[in-house]
Order: structure tokens, then C-alpha cells, then sequence
């Protein structure tokens, strides 16, 4: 009975040893499909009455490489009424890498938008209706140029390129 206790004893103490070379084992060769980042921002950030808001070291992942959702595509950007703006965009129909993607893969939309072109402080989620056309309207805007651009996050949350930016001025 004492040898049974041993022999058990000892392959219990080198378990873990044994776990950790079988998942070495399972390792990939090659490039990895995807990576991600992680980004933090430096302050919150409201989107002018629209309801988003991003805290102080909240973090977003972006996931790249082979899968990123394609580049959603701005159509036009109206303004009739004094501070707000109405953006309308498509979304894409590819993802980067050339793979096909669909309405229903996408899960929202990202709005970046600010007074400098290189300096979009401002931000608001928008959630995918499932079509091809979208549209968004931002309020609470002051006189003056303001510049827009659009993300594609889809269901796995990658995150697209940012569209090219556009402008309106109010």
C-alpha cells in the first residue's frame, strides 16, 4: 500500500510539469491570426447631448491583422439645424483581408469627431440595425468646422481602420 501511495504521490507533485509541456506542445508555428491592443484614453470624453460617454482609463481592444472589418464608407453629412449635425454612411461589405461581411455581422459603429482633423477628442457608439445604409445625428455642436470619421466593430469586436475623415461646417 505504501508503494501505491508513493507512485501516486509523485505523479500528482509532477502534474503540473506534465500540463505545462503538453500545452507547449500545442503551440501554433507561424504568425499569429490576430493580435490585439489594448488603448486607453487620457480623459472622458463626452459626445455633446448624445447620450456616450469614455471614462478616464477605460480601455478598448483593437483586434488586427487578417480579420478587421472593412472600412465603413461616409455618404453624406447634413446640417439644417444650428449644432447638429446628421452623418450617414455604408457599411462595408468586406473585411480587409478580402473575406465577405454582412449586415448582421456588424455589431456597431464608432463615430470619432473633434474641431482639428488630427485631433477627433470626441466619440459615440452607435449599434448596427442590420442594413447597409446607417445614419447617426451628433448635437450640442459649436460654430465652426468639425471633422468626422466612422469604425467598424463586428461581432468578434474587431475594429476597422478608421474611414476616411470628413467636414462640415456649422
Amino acid at each position: 500500500m505504501e508503494s501505491v501511495i508513493r507512485i501516486l504521490s509523485t505523479f500528482f507533485r509532477s502534474l503540473p510539469l506534465i500540463a505545462v509541456a503538453v500545452l507547449i506542445g500545442c503551440q501554433e508555428a507561424g504568425p499569429r491570426p490576430m493580435s490585439t491592443h489594448h488603448i486607453k484614453n487620457k480623459g472622458t470624453m463626452s459626445t455633446h447631448g448624445s447620450g456616450g460617454k469614455l471614462k478616464a482609463g477605460a480601455s478598448t481592444r483593437i483586434r488586427d491583422q487578417y480579420r478587421r472589418t472593412g472600412r465603413a464608407t461616409p455618404r453624406s453629412i447634413k446640417s439644417r439645424t444650428a449644432g447638429k449635425v446628421n452623418l450617414s454612411w455604408d457599411a462595408p461589405t468586406h473585411r480587409e483581408n478580402g473575406e465577405g461581411l454582412y449586415p448582421g455581422e456588424i455589431r456597431q459603429y464608432i463615430i470619432s469627431y473633434g474641431r482639428r482633423r488630427n485631433g477627433l477628442r470626441f466619440s459615440v457608439t452607435v449599434e448596427a440595425d442590420g442594413t447597409r445604409s446607417m445614419e447617426h445625428s451628433i448635437v450640442g455642436l459649436d460654430k465652426g468646422t468639425w471633422y468626422f470619421t466612422v469604425q467598424t466593430v463586428d461581432l468578434a469586436d474587431n475594429v476597422s481602420q478608421k474611414a476616411d475623415v470628413v467636414e462640415k461646417s456649422l
